[in-house]
C-alpha cells in the first residue's frame, strides 16, 4: 500500500449548508516526494481536529474512484485529502525486494493492507521509507487501528452531496479509519505501508460505521459491547453510546400508554406567579404512568365534560411518578382549574400525545425561544436538556419573553 498524499489542517469556521460550523475538513493535499507530515504519539504536528479525537485519519484512494463513479461526480473535482484525511493510501503491490528486506530484518510482513471490511481494531501497520532499511526503521511509524470514521454532515458538504447520502456511505463501510500512533516519525508521499501484526479482534472497521447508522434494535447488544471496547477511540464510543441511548428512548416511547380516559388525582397545587398554577397529577389506580416526550400534552376532561389540552411542564425521565400541568388563568376551563379544582380532585386524562417535542439526539447548539404561557413545553425540554445523557454536553440558549417582572413565572429553582 502506498501513501499518495498527506495533509495537515487547523479548524476554521465554514458555512455548512447555512450553519456556521467549526471544522478542519478543508485542507490542501501534499503530494510531492519532498513533502511530509511529522507524527508523534499525539497525532500530526501542526494539525488540529475540530471535533474528532483520532490522532491520524486515513482514507483510501480507491474510495475516490468508487464514489465518484457511484455518484456521477467528475473525478477531477476531488483532490486528494478531500475527505479531510491526513493520509491518502492506495492499495498496491510493494516491490518484492522490499518485502525480502522486511523479512530479513525480522519484521512480520503478513499481507497488503485491505479495505475497511478486512481491517480490525488493534491491527498494527508500519508506514515509512523502505529503500534504506535502517533509516526506514528509525523513522518508521507504528500505527494501530483505533476506530472508524462515522460520517457526518461536514463530509457530505465537503464532497458536494446531500446529507441523505450518508446512510448509503456508512452502509458501504468505505469511509476510512482513525489510527493511534505507537512510534512516531515522518511520512512522505510514496512511502509504503505494511501490516506488522493482526490483532485477532473479530470487529472490523466497516462494521462500526455500519452499526452507527443501523436503527434496528437487534444491533443494540453489539453496540453496548463496543461502548466498553478497551481499544475503541473515545469519539466512537461517545457516538455509539448516544446511539444506544436513542435506541433505548425509542423502545420506551409510549411505554405504559393507555387507551381512552384514566382517572388522575390532583396531589399538589403550586402558585407559580404570573397567574399560573401548577397541578400535579397522580394515578388513582396506582399503575405506572405512561412515558412521554418533553413538550407533549395531556387531554384532560373536567367533571362537566369539558376537555382541554394542557402541556406537561416537567420531565423526570423515564417512568414518571407524576404529571405536572401549568395552567394560566384565562378561559372557562382554566378558570375552573384555578378557582374550583382542589387537592384530591379527580380528573379524567388521556395518555400523553403531541408532535411538538424535543429532539434528544441533536449534537448542534440548541436555541429555545418562548413567551408567556409558551414557557410550559420549554420547561420540560430544558429539564430534559439538563438530565438526559445525550443532551447534557450540548450547548443551549433559552430566550423567554414576559410582559414585565410581575408576570415572570417559575422563578424558583426546578
Amino acid at each position: 500500500m502506498e501513501v499518495v498524499a498527506v495533509s495537515r489542517a487547523k479548524p476554521q469556521f465554514a458555512d455548512v449548508n447555512g450553519i456556521k460550523l467549526y471544522t478542519a475538513i478543508v485542507r490542501d493535499p501534499l503530494t510531492s516526494p519532498s513533502d511530509y507530515i511529522e507524527i508523534n504519539e499525539f497525532g500530526v504536528l501542526d494539525n488540529k481536529p475540530a471535533v474528532h479525537d483520532g490522532p491520524v485519519y486515513a482514507c483510501f484512494a480507491e474510495h475516490y474512484d468508487y464514489w465518484c463513479n457511484e455518484l456521477g461526480v467528475d473525478r477531477s473535482s476531488w483532490e486528494w485529502c478531500q475527505w479531510g484525511e491526513n493520509l491518502t493510501l492506495k492499495i498496491s503491490c510493494p516491490p518484492q525486494i522490499n518485502v525480502f528486506k522486511l523479512l530479513a530484518a525480522g519484521i512480520r510482513f503478513k499481507d497488503q493492507v485491505q479495505l475497511e471490511d478486512k481491517i480490525h481494531i488493534g491491527d498494527i501497520w508500519r508506514i515509512g521509507r523502505t529503500v534504506r532499511l535502517q533509516v526506514w526503521r528509525s523513522l518508521t511509524l507504528v500505527i494501530v487501528e483505533s476506530g472508524a470514521r462515522i460520517p457526518c454532515m461536514k463530509l457530505s458538504w465537503r464532497l458536494g452531496q446531500k446529507d441523505s447520502w450518508l446512510p448509503a456511505l456508512a452502509n458501504s463501510g468505505r469511509v476510512g479509519l482513525y489510527l493511534q500512533v505507537l512510534t512516531g516519525g515522518r511520512v512522505y508521499p510514496g512511502d509504503q505501508a505494511y501490516y506488522e501484526s493482526f490483532s485477532g479482534d473479530p470487529l472490523n472497521i466497516a462494521s462500526i460505521t455500519q452499526l452507527a447508522f443501523d436503527n434496528s434494535l437487534k444491533t443494540r447488544d453489539t453496540i453496548n459491547l463496543l461502548v466498553n471496547h478497551k481499544m475503541l477511540m473515545r469519539m466512537n464510543k461517545w457516538l455509539l453510546q448516544r446511539k444506544a441511548t436513542t435506541m433505548n428512548d425509542k423502545q420506551r416511547e409510549g411505554q405504559n400508554a393507555w387507551k381512552g380516559f384514566r382517572d388522575m388525582r390532583v396531589s399538589s397545587i403550586v402558585d407559580e406567579g404570573g397567574e399560573i398554577k401548577s397541578f400535579y397529577l397522580d394515578a388513582v389506580d396506582g399503575r405506572p404512568l405512561a412515558n412521554y416526550l418533553p413538550g407533549q400534552f395531556l387531554t384532560v376532561r373536567l367533571p362537566d365534560g369539558t376537555t382541554r389540552n394542557w402541556t406537561i411542564s416537567d420531565w423526570e425521565g423515564d417512568e414518571p411518578s407524576y404529571y405536572r400541568l401549568s395552567i394560566r388563568k384565562a378561559g372557562v376551563a382554566s378558570k375552573w382549574m384555578h378557582d374550583v379544582c382542589n387537592l384530591n380532585t379527580i380528573l379524567s386524562v388521556r395518555s400523553p400525545a403531541g408532535r411538538f417535542s424535543l429532539d434528544r439526539n441533536s449534537i448542534l447548539r440548541q436555541v429555545y425561544i418562548s413567551a408567556g404561557i409558551g414557557i410550559t413545553p420549554i420547561l420540560a425540554m430544558m429539564k430534559a436538556h439538563d438530565i438526559h445523557s445525550n443532551l447534557r454536553a450540548t450547548p443551549a440558549v433559552w430566550i423567554h419573553v414576559v410582559r414585565d417582572g410581575k408576570n415572570f413565572p417559575f422563578r424558583r429553582p426546578g
